[in-house]
């Protein structure tokens, strides 16, 4: 079993770094420099996870199909990608002080719907599809932890 912890203030939500990784694609090096970080807000409100069209874009997917979203502006229709989630995982300190970060990779493969974030920094959402994958604790100090 997996798990992470941080802080996250309460007005902007619960931002997390991740990754999306084609899902056909192998298990990438635990060198963030060479993948597209994404800040993915946590949206318990949302059925499925989302990327950005941009970041879609960006990494060459393919959509492997389309579905019908209703959205808080109406419904859309929108590509679907089947992808797999990386989150960053802070590594050991090394003797000069510097942190490694490592991704750990969910075995899931998430088919996400592609959206469009507008001028926001947000350019993916976790959805309840991920979320139940594991056990989300949030306090209200502000901590969090996510299990799975």
């Amino acid at each position: 079993m997996s798990a992470f912890s941080g802080q996250f203030d309460w007005a902007s939500g619960l931002i997390w770094k991740v990754v999306f990784i084609p899902s056909n694609a192998e298990r990438p090096e635990p060198k963030p420099a060479h993948l597209h970080l994404c800040d993915a807000l946590v949206d318990t409100g949302a059925s499925q996870t989302s990327i950005a069209k941009s970041v879609a874009k960006e990494l060459g997917l393919q959509p492997s199909g389309k579905t019908k979203l209703q959205t808080a502006g109406g419904s859309v229709n929108a590509n679907i990608y089947d992808v797999k989630l990386g989150f960053l995982f802070p590594g050991r300190m090394d003797g000069a002080g510097s942190t490694a970060t490592q991704i750990q990779v969910m075995d899931k493969v998430i088919r996400a719907p592609e959206f469009d974030p507008g001028s926001t920094q947000i350019q993916a959402l976790i959805g309840r599809d991920v979320l139940s994958a594991g056990v989300l604790c949030l306090s209200y100090d502000g901590h969090f932890s996510f299990s799975y």
